[in-house]
């Protein structure tokens, strides 16, 4: 096949569907034939007559024996005293026909409902099958085969027609996946003529005409036979030469942003894992964007072999589609990942919302690319922890630096639900204004403190005086030394109600190291002293 043609089909056919459906996942080792109580109906009313249900499917072992298709039940256990007959069941088939499509479905975005047992697939937006046609096909027609418990086969074409011949043509024996090139008249020359679906007259003819292989079609005169014979004539030349192209049907079922896979072999290294990923990303992006929907959130499940699952859910800050870009997303957490035990399969999920659009105003303070962001944060949090990245906020207490980290995503969202004048607008200057209401002059601020965190843990020589303990001297931290000047002790206590009630007393103290004044303070808490920063 040309592998620069854009071009590419392929068509998934079940064979003899009425018979897998009604067998699914049970031996087929007897021989075992379809009848159609239907079709007899239509008989019967058509020549006032009751008629007999014809088999319109059979498996490899009834042919064997010499059942052949249109026989009646009776014709057929003639031919074969053992033989297992079965009725259709539409309902059966329409429950099986939908579950195979909804699964080729999740592998491409643009599906057709060709006929019974037959669904084509335009390969177009499927990057993951370039260049590997039948590597591609065989792996989707297994994976497909152990779900739905059916025996597939896979032909690939530049045309649909072309797709569906290759298909139907390896159906009794044969490869599981077929490719024809753009002329298939010499890969297909030695098939029947029923391959090309002829219609009863023009099939009448070429019977009588001695013609029974597609070769002997296409060794006629184009122009003469479609002269003698008509238009279809030349239109099942030019279906086999690829000449004649036709657009797909397309069926839209319930778009589903999931995907789960289960891997045939357990998955121990991360560049395989990493594979399959972006494959499953593409599936899915490719399905948003036919529905003009990008994803806010991207939830991974990973089970491993020893029973466990690992679950993660990776929030996007500006919504999107790119492929590119969500794989990075996801794929800072997963080189950080640890499993004690190989990758069992993969799920994917997608969170669809519409794209927004913003206007922001000229004076509000915004991040350029929220997603480049989120990754250099992701990829922080691979290096640190994630309980170690995130916006403080500090908790309703009083207790001397108690906060929390809050994850960025949501810091984010909290500052565009303000206005724009509260989120980093220019030229605000921050004044108080007294009980009466009227402003009053800037508010006179102290040295800032910068805290040590955690407070450093420090031995103090003391002195008791009555009521407390009064330090005196810093005997190690990075500024051993006497104390020269004392503010304190501030005795704040909270929490009293609860298990975690704290007690705490601080001091200012003025330190000499070196000649240099340095001015620190303390605190004192259960008996132990810290440093919890130093002023200026």
């Amino acid at each position: 096949m040309d592998r620069t043609s854009r071009n590419v089909f392929a068509a998934v056919f079940v064979p003899e569907f009425p018979l897998q459906a009604l067998l699914r996942g049970q031996s087929q080792a007897l021989p075992a034939v379809v009848v159609d109580d239907e079709v007899a109906l239509k008989r019967s009313q058509q020549r006032g007559v009751a008629g007999k249900a014809p088999v319109i499917a059979m498996n490899a072992q009834a042919v064997l024996t010499g059942v052949q298709l249109g026989m009646t039940a009776p014709q057929a256990q003639a031919r074969c005293t053992g033989v297992r007959v079965l009725t259709r069941d539409r309902v059966e088939e329409s429950a099986v026909y939908a579950s195979l499509l909804h699964h080729i479905g999740e592998q491409c975005a643009d599906v057709e409902a060709t006929g019974l047992g037959l669904v084509t697939m335009d390969l177009f937006g499927c990057r993951a099958w370039h260049h590997h046609w039948k590597v591609a096909g065989d792996a989707l027609c297994r994976s497909l085969g152990r779900a739905l418990r059916l025996d597939l086969v896979m032909g690939i074409g530049h045309t649909p027609d072309q797709a569906r011949l290759a298909a139907v043509s390896i159906a009794d024996a044969g490869p599981v996946v077929r490719v024809l090139e753009r002329d298939a008249s010499q890969t297909l020359r030695d098939e029947p003529i029923d391959l090309l679906h002829p219609s009863a007259a023009l099939s009448e003819v070429m019977r009588l005409w001695g013609i029974a292989t597609v070769g002997q079609f296409l060794d006629l005169p184009r122009e003469e036979a479609s002269h003698r014979l008509g238009a279809e004539a030349a239109s099942l030349c030019d279906l086999v030469t690829g000449k004649r192209h036709r657009l797909l049907r397309l069926v839209r079922p319930p778009v589903s942003y999931e995907q789960v896979s289960h891997f045939d072999y357990e998955v121990e290294t991360l560049e395989p894992l990493l594979f399959l990923l972006r494959r499953g990303l593409e599936t899915l992006t490719t399905r948003l964007a036919s529905q003009y929907r990008v994803t806010s959130q991207i939830q991974v499940v990973l089970p491993f072999a020893d029973g466990t699952e690992v679950k993660e859910v990776f929030r996007v800050p500006d919504p999107s589609n790119d492929v590119d870009l969500l794989f990075r997303i996801v794929q800072c957490r997963l080189e950080s990942l640890v499993a004690k035990s190989p990758v069992t399969g993969l799920s994917l999920a997608l969170t669809p919302e519409k794209p927004k659009k913003r206007q922001y105003d000229f004076f509000q303070a915004v991040l350029h690319d929220p997603n480049r962001f989120a990754h250099t944060l992701a990829e922080l949090e691979s290096l640190i922890g994630s309980d170690r990245v995130g916006r403080p906020r500090a908790l309703g207490t009083h207790r001397p630096d108690a906060f929390v980290l809050e994850p960025f995503d949501r810091s984010m969202e909290m500052a565009e639900q303000q206005s724009p004048g509260a989120v980093g607008e220019i030229g605000v200057d921050v004044e108080t204004e007294t009980e009466t209401g009227s402003s009053s002059e800037p508010v006179a601020l102290g040295l800032p403190l910068r805290r040590c965190r955690p407070p450093l843990q420090v031995r103090v020589a003391t002195e008791r005086h009555p009521g407390a303990l009064t330090p005196k001297r810093l005997l190690d931290g990075p500024y051993p030394g006497s104390i020269t000047a004392i503010r304190g002790p501030w005795k704040t206590s909270g929490d009293w109600w609860d298990p975690g009630a704290w007690m705490r007393e601080e001091w200012d103290v003025e330190l000499e190291l070196d000649g240099e004044a340095i001015l620190c303070q303390l605190a004192r808490i259960a008996q132990a002293w810290t440093l919890e920063g130093v002023y200026g």
